[in-house]
C-alpha cells in the first residue's frame, strides 16, 4: 500500500454529483406524492424509520453472529456465493417486509388509503438510497481526496480498517467516471421495488390477505438473490440491465393491484354515511 492514490478529480467530482442525487430523487418523489395525492409527509418518514430500524438495527444482529469471519460458520457462508446469496436474501426479505407489515398493522392501523403505500414505500426506497448511495458515497469521495493528499493514515490510525477503505478506493483510480452514475441507475430500480413491496403488504395487512405478504418476501428475495449471483458472471452494467428487467413486470404487478385496492376504497367511501367519510378521509 502507498502512501497516496491518483483518482481522478473527475471521479471525486461525479462522486459528489451522484451523492447529491441519490439523496434528492427521494425528496422530489416525495414531494410528487404530497402534491399529487395530498399525502402526508409522516407516511414517507414511517417508511424511512422501519428501513432504520428493521434493516440498518435488527437486521445487523444475526449478521454478526451468521457473517463473523472469526468463526467456521462466517467464513463458510462468506465463501460460499450461493450460501451468502441465500443467507442475504433471505435475511433482507424476512426483516423488512416483516417491518412493512408491523408498520402497516399497528402504527398504520387507522389508515385505509392504499394511495399511502406510495409514501411510505417512497420513504423505505428513498431512505435506503440516501444512506447506501448518498451518505456512503459522499463519504467515500472525502476519503478518496484524503488518499490523494496522502493524509488518509493520520486520520484513520487502526491498519486493518485502513487497508479496507484503500483496498475500496484503488479501483478509483481507473474507473470510468460515468460508471459511478450506475449507482443511481441501480437505486431507481430499489426504490420501484419497494414501492411496489410496500403496496402488496399493504393489501396484506388492511383485506387480511397474507399470501400478499409472502409474495412481497419472494419478490424481496428474488431481486437480492439475483444482484447477488450476477454479479459472479455479468458486469455491472448487465446486472443493472438484468434487475430493471425484473422489476419493470414487478411494477406492474404492484400498479393492478394497487388500482383495484383504490377502485374498492372509493366504492366503500361512497357507501359510508357522509359523516364517516369525512372522518375517514381526515384520518
Amino acid at each position: 500500500m502507498g502512501s497516496s492514490l491518483d483518482i481522478p478529480t473527475i471521479n471525486i467530482i461525479f462522486m459528489f454529483i451522484v451523492a447529491a442525487i441519490a439523496i434528492v430523487i427521494p425528496i422530489l418523489l416525495g414531494v410528487f406524492l404530497n402534491k399529487k395525492y395530498h399525502l402526508s409527509w409522516i407516511y414517507f418518514l414511517i417508511g424511512a424509520g422501519v428501513f432504520l430500524v428493521f434493516s440498518l438495527f435488527l437486521e445487523q444482529i444475526p449478521h454478526a453472529l451468521m457473517l463473523n469471519p472469526d468463526t467456521a460458520l462466517g467464513q463458510t457462508i462468506r465463501n460460499n456465493i450461493w450460501l451468502y446469496a441465500l443467507y442475504g436474501a433471505t435475511a433482507a426479505g424476512l426483516f423488512e417486509e416483516v417491518g412493512r407489515f408491523i408498520g402497516f398493522k399497528f402504527i398504520l392501523k387507522k389508515r385505509s388509503d392504499p394511495k399511502l403505500s406510495l409514501m411510505v414505500g417512497a420513504g423505505h426506497g428513498g431512505f435506503e438510497a440516501m444512506m447506501i448511495v448518498g451518505v456512503s458515497l459522499f463519504e467515500s469521495a472525502i476519503l478518496a481526496i484524503m488518499a490523494n493528499q496522502g493524509t488518509l493514515s493520520s486520520f484513520i490510525t487502526d491498519s486493518t480498517t485502513l487497508n479496507e477503505i484503500w483496498n475500496i478506493l484503488l479501483p478509483l483510480e481507473t474507473m470510468s467516471p460515468w460508471f459511478i452514475f450506475l449507482g443511481i441507475w441501480e437505486r431507481l430500480s430499489a426504490m420501484t421495488f419497494h414501492i411496489v413491496a410496500s403496496i402488496l403488504v399493504f393489501k396484506a395487512v388492511k383485506e387480511h390477505k397474507l399470501q400478499y405478504l409472502l409474495y412481497a418476501f419472494l419478490l424481496h428475495f428474488g431481486f437480492n438473490f439475483v444482484a447477488v449471483m450476477s454479479s459472479q458472471v455479468l458486469s455491472a452494467v448487465l446486472i443493472e440491465a438484468l434487475l430493471t428487467a425484473l422489476v419493470i413486470p414487478m411494477a406492474w404487478f404492484g400498479y393492478v393491484t394497487l388500482k383495484k385496492m383504490i377502485r374498492d376504497y372509493q366504492t366503500v367511501l361512497k357507501e359510508m354515511p357522509v359523516e364517516e367519510e369525512v372522518v375517514e378521509i381526515i384520518e
